[in-house]
């Protein structure tokens, strides 16, 4: 687990300026809703600094000049001034209030919104990124790519970008009033402000290094996470709950022992402020009390300093405080940025091929049209003519499949060709080496050999989740990397053994809450592999809920469900990737039955470890170590006493 994250180690050594400004183009599109936000704070501000002020008057104005009079009538006038300073500072407490009132929910909200949209950047990123990222990255980093450090910049937002103002002016807005009450004492007060200084830069060297390590350890643990809780029945059956519970001990103990340097920080730190700040009290109060007492400053005065160096340490002590989120959110954006900064590997063409520009141009003009209103087809049938028997078995025929675009077969081109292709998923250890073979238009062509010889890589390549090192793939002609992803996608169904069901209903799982797909389709495609019967079984049928992941059907329904799904998309190119080795031997039966059915007209590929699935196939390709080294019909295959005879033999040697 601690090598997949050793990459993580070297992403940090970005300026915190380049990562600020990549956070601030974020805030950039609520910079009006913001700049409110420092307005309030500015007046929020000048509030809290005028408190000090309207005390400071109420002594030297009322208390003091009555206290020094004998004459009961004067001292009375002069009483019956305090109601007023006293009502003024209730009005400046209030008015406070309120403006902190909007100020925060403006601010927050203004946050939330930068957020989201942050959130929906990283989740779309993710998205567009190949399948080579995610082989190479747990799932519990990318959670917490998406969840933790984008909450860690919504603190960043909301506590530090407008309120780092109000502090500055406070801090700056203090020292002025200070230096302009009495200079003498304002500079025994700064005394301390050098010492202040390096005790925030000590801080600043070690909170940094604290918090990159943090949220290295905390994706971690999240990995852990995922990763057990995704195989907890592996750890149960098998009896492995002490050794799991041992390494998440050890995950956790080393984000404890970073946490406990971080507090350690923080315990030294702060209390170091707070003697920064009772040093500078007692210099003004032993100062400020002779030349009280010299009669060269007034009690008020010395009264107002007292509060004012109260004050000013507070923001003093607030900017460690959002030091600290500032740290967390910049070793948060230091990681997000280098995530959105990944490039997929594998890209659409800046121009596609003439010829499937030239059909994406005449499809989109049909839609603008208001097409396809006719079964849901873009013009009422399939471009190629293809239609299928209607499932209901009322005699009729209805085009077949919502998606299926204009065919590009032609009779002289083959429907799929690999032309000489290397590919390795790492360097130095190529999977596929030197492939070629061609697949007509209606072929069905299976695919052979032991664990490990490169069949399933050959179906990942003709969708082109990855990219080939050497040679080309072709689809009708057309090299895949001509193709927009998208597009190639339409015309490829995928069926793996592996199969992943969404969280909704079986019908949203079969149609992908593609609108056009409607619910008759998904009717169809479900009656065409034979998965109709058992859905209509279950207690909701077609809007029976899917818990996580399909745990709650069989593996063969979860398959079947897997049949539908491709079947709804109507794909002119078929690939079943083992996709029949986790059904019963009936259930295959059944899937056999519709696969013969649905691959009239239809190119297919099959991968399949049991050889008695793929006799029918028009051809098959037996692999060896990356390499083609056998191709025929079954029967001539079996004459020609090579690898597959050899293979067939290993599977039926008890018969």
């Amino acid at each position: 687990m601690v090598s997949q994250f050793q990459d993580e180690d070297a992403l940090f050594g970005t300026y915190d300026s380049v990562l600020v400004r990549w956070m601030l183009r974020y805030a950039r599109p609520y910079r009006r809703a913001l700049a409110g936000c420092v307005v309030l704070l500015l007046v929020l501000a000048g509030l809290m600094l005028s408190q000090p002020f309207i005390i400071k008057n109420a002594i030297d104005n009322v208390m003091v000049p009555a206290l020094a009079t004998d004459d009961p009538a004067e001292r009375a006038r002069l009483l019956g001034g305090l109601p007023l300073y006293a009502w003024l500072y209730v009005l400046t407490t209030v008015l406070a209030g309120a403006i902190g009132y909007a100020e925060s929910l403006w601010l927050r909200v203004t946050g939330q919104r930068i957020i989201a949209r942050v959130r929906q950047d990283v989740f779309e990123h993710l998205q567009t990124l190949s399948l080579s990222y995610f082989d190479r990255n747990p799932v519990g980093r990318l959670v917490t790519r998406a969840t933790n450090d984008v909450e860690a910049l919504n603190e960043m937002y909301t506590a530090v970008l407008v309120d780092l103002f109000r502090d500055v002016f406070i801090i700056a807005g203090t020292m002025a009033l200070m230096l302009a009450l009495d200079w003498r004492a304002a500079l025994v007060a700064f005394a301390v402000m050098p010492v202040v200084g390096v005790t925030a830069y000590i801080f600043r060297r070690y909170s940094r290094t604290v918090w990159r390590a943090m949220r290295l350890k905390l994706a971690r643990i999240n990995a852990t996470l995922a990763e057990y809780f995704a195989g907890m029945r592996v750890v149960q059956i098998f009896g492995r709950e002490e050794r799991t519970a041992a390494e998440f001990r050890a995950v956790n103990d080393d984000y404890y022992r970073s946490a406990r340097s971080l507090i350690n920080v923080f315990a030294l730190f702060n209390p170091t402020l707070a003697f920064l700040n009772t040093l500078a009290l007692a210099l003004v109060i032993w100062i400020g009390g002779g030349l009280v007492l010299q009669g060269t400053m007034t009690f008020g005065v010395l009264y107002a300093f007292t509060d004012y160096l109260r004050r000013l340490f507070e923001p003093i002590n607030g900017l460690a405080e959002k030091y600290n989120i500032l740290q967390s959110a910049l070793a948060s954006a230091e990681r997000l940025s280098q995530l959105m900064a990944v490039e997929p590997e594998v890209e659409d063409p800046a121009a596609p091929h003439p010829i499937i520009q030239e059909r994406m141009r005449a499809e989109q003009a049909v839609l603008a049209a208001g097409a396809g209103a006719a079964g849901g087809a873009l013009d009422g049938r399939p471009a190629d003519g293809r239609f299928a028997a209607s499932p209901s078995g009322n005699g009729a025929e209805r085009p077949f499949g919502t998606r299926h675009t204009a065919s590009l077969a032609r009779a002289s081109v083959p429907a799929v060709a690999f032309d000489d292709v290397h590919f390795r998923y790492q360097p130095h250890e190529p999977v596929l080496r030197g492939i070629s073979f061609d697949v007509a238009a209606g072929e069905t062509v299976a695919f052979v050999g032991h664990t490990g010889a490169g069949k399933s890589t050959i179906m990942s390549l003709l969708p082109r989740f990855y990219d080939v090192q050497e040679g080309a793939i072709r689809v009708h002609g057309i090299d895949v990397r001509e193709w927009p992803q998208a597009e190639l996608r339409r015309h490829v169904g995928l069926v793996m053994q592996d199969v992943f069901l969404f969280a909704g209903d079986v019908a949203s799982n079969i149609g992908l809450h593609d609108p056009a797909i409607d619910r008759a389709a998904i009717e169809d495609a479900a009656r065409i592999v034979g998965a109709d019967p058992f859905i209509r079984r279950l207690p909701s049928g077609y809007d029976e809920p899917v818990v996580e992941r399909g745990l709650s059907l069989s593996a063969g329904q979860r398959q079947l469900i897997s049949f539908a799904r491709a079947m709804a998309y109507d794909p002119e190119i078929l690939i079943l990737d083992e996709a029949t080795a986790s059904v019963d031997a009936e259930t295959e039966a059944a899937l056999q039955h519709a696969v013969r059915a649905v691959k009239s007209g239809r190119t297919t590929l099959i991968v399949a470890h049991r050889l008695a699935t793929v006799r029918d196939a028009d051809r098959i390709v037996v692999m060896h170590k990356g390499r083609i080294v056998e191709q025929g019909a079954h029967d001539a295959l079996l004459a020609k006493g090579g690898h597959y005879r050899r293979l067939w033999e290993m599977q039926f040697a008890d018969d």
